[in-house]
């Protein structure tokens, strides 16, 4: 059973389209922190198309040090992503573009945690970026 954003879908291809095209018209700043979850997993997006979207994900959400977030924490270069409360600033190196955080989602479906083939960070700056 897949949950994508308190939704229930039992076949994990309507559950791939579903969430594909949920993530392309997503703003967290009206509708909160994107998710998809699969029993202990699960993938996290905020932000937007158009400002980019932070996005963490776990094999097994209950532990602490199994969260990545996508791309690295690097420089101290900022970017303003949308969030409920308002603008936020978050490390440039992990603001992602909507075609990247698509291939994240499929990643997590192929894997349920984090695709082994992008760039994933961990550590416990990972759980400060975590705004949802």
């Amino acid at each position: 059973m897949w949950v994508i954003n308190g939704a229930q879908e039992q076949r994990t291809e309507s559950a791939k389209t579903a969430s594909l095209d949920a993530l392309s018209l997503w703003d967290s700043a009206k509708s909160g922190c994107f998710r998809v979850e699969r029993k202990d997993g699960l993938f996290e997006a905020m932000g937007n198309p158009v400002t980019g979207f932070i996005v963490h994900c776990a094999a097994h959400r209950q532990e602490e040090g199994e969260w990545r977030i996508l791309g690295s924490i690097v420089g101290k270069a900022e970017t303003e992503i949308s969030i409920p409360s308002g603008p936020a600033y978050a490390p440039s190196g992990v603001v992602v573009d909507l075609e990247t955080a698509k291939a994240a989602l499929l990643g997590f479906f192929h894997h349920r945690g984090p695709d082994p083939e992008l760039t994933w960070t961990s550590g416990d700056q990972v759980l400060d970026l975590k705004f949802g």
